[in-house]
């Protein structure tokens, strides 16, 4: 519950950002603005300012500026409706331009503090398949991944985006010794716990390195391994990935007894044999260390730097909203979706974690306001734009019965939605908790 109140600060910056834009761009634009809102219903606390109220309401899922003149029906000249199109069309686009532009900031603010480059992740080559994931007979380790679903992927981040819903068909392009192949992947939704869905079960390759060896633990009570120590092979294989050696210790039965593990200490290679201990913790048989984290590169981004990073990442992120909007991924996105409850839990959680992590989670949730604020349904600002452009091109404004008609079926669609929605976000949330007690 504590996640949940902590999210409300951020839900209700991102409201602000949004209907700040409107609320500009009609000011600017001399549309008169009788009412500002932070959220809906009656209000909790209202101010008279000039010909604006500013209005915080107590429910923070949204919030709106109410100007004159927006329905046909108010008889007050020099309104919204009185004002040219590309007035309206400003007014109904600031909202979720202003979500982008703050997403930049957000990312901006981000690289300013420093940026951490890692290598590996830059190359597509997999390092490790998993046995159970969905690519496991049709991937090879060294396979390099070109493209999904005919889209060019350059790292890794870019791939585990597009490989990111369940229950779908992927098209997946790799090069194997010099010969580039297209392979059907089918990614199986989670049947019971989705903590232990193995998704694709594909990896990137990265060296293992003991970072410590923990008091304990198999390593230290046999001697075995020690910090620094690279891990080169398990049994005969080749190991790419400390994921690789995590993977086996979940197939592990203690009737196979050792296992062994070739390394490289310094300039020596050697190989040890270590019997991996049963934790009562996981409930799994580990070998007592940590893996150290993988080289990076620390980036020190300049303010003209960092807005270009912010930029750069805010077009990604764009570009991978508008992938998981597609008409052959819409039905799975909305499956995955998550609404209010679950994202004040997130948000909540980010919150606790960092600053980073909060800015990072306020550009993505910034960034989806302002693209599904685009979409052409009738109450969105896309379809406002939507009615405008029709307008524009009939030379008249589309019959005020036909719009009402159309928002009322969005209306009730959307509705049917939201609650879908914040009814499965709150059973999860439910189920969790009763997990965690």
């Amino acid at each position: 519950m504590l996640y949940l109140l902590l999210g409300i600060p951020i839900l209700g910056i991102l409201v602000f950002i949004h209907e700040m834009g409107h609320f500009l761009a009609a000011k600017a634009c001399k549309i008169p603005v009788e009412a500002f809102s932070i959220g809906f219903g009656k209000p909790l606390l209202k101010k008279q300012i000039g010909e604006t109220e500013y209005r915080l309401s107590p429910i923070p899922f949204g919030g709106y500026v109410k100007m004159i003149g927006e329905s046909p029906d108010d008889p007050r000249k020099g309104g919204f409706s009185d004002h040219p199109v590309w007035h309206r069309a400003l007014v109904a686009i600031a909202g979720p331009a202003f979500n982008i532009i703050s997403a930049i900031l957000f990312f901006a603010c981000i690289a300013l503090g420093g940026v951490k480059e890692y290598p590996h992740l830059s190359d597509t080559t997999v390092g490790v398949v998993d046995p159970q994931g969905a690519a496991a007979s049709q991937i090879q380790p060294g396979d390099s991944i070109l493209a999904i679903d005919d889209t060019p992927v350059s790292s890794w981040e870019e791939i585990q985006h597009r490989l990111a819903l369940f229950g779908e068909s992927y098209e997946i392009t790799f090069l194997r010794n010099s010969d580039t192949r297209t392979e059907t992947v089918f990614i199986p939704a989670p049947e019971t716990n989705s903590f232990e869905h193995r998704g694709s079960g594909l990896y990137p390759q990265s060296i293992p390195v003991v970072g410590e060896v923990l008091s304990g633990g198999a390593a230290e009570k046999e001697g075995t391994l020690q910090p620094g120590d690279t891990l080169t092979h398990l049994e005969d294989t080749p190991v790419r990935s400390s994921i690789q050696i995590t993977l086996a210790l979940q197939e592990y039965e203690p009737e196979e007894g050792a296992i062994k593990i070739t390394l490289r200490r310094k300039d020596t290679s050697k190989t040890v044999s270590i019997t991996p201990a049963f934790n009562e913790e996981t409930q799994r048989h580990l070998l007592g260390i940590q893996f150290a984290a993988p080289p990076y590169t620390q980036i020190e981004h300049s303010p003209v730097s960092a807005l270009v990073y912010g930029v750069e990442k805010t077009g990604d992120m764009i570009q991978t909203m508008l992938y998981f909007l597609s008409p052959r991924r819409l039905q799975q996105t909305l499956q995955y979706s998550s609404g209010p409850v679950a994202i004040m839990q997130i948000s909540g959680a980010a919150i606790r974690t960092g600053l980073r992590e909060t800015l990072q989670l306020m550009a993505f949730l910034s960034i989806n306001l302002g693209i599904i604020n685009l979409l052409p349904l009738a109450i969105t600002d896309g379809g406002i734009l939507f009615f405008l452009g029709i307008e524009t091109i009939w030379g008249k404004p589309v019959p005020q019965k036909a719009q009402e008609l159309i928002a009322r079926i969005c209306t009730a669609l959307l509705i049917t939605l939201f609650l879908f929605i914040t009814l499965r976000d709150i059973a999860q949330f439910s189920t969790l908790n009763a997990l965690l007690q």
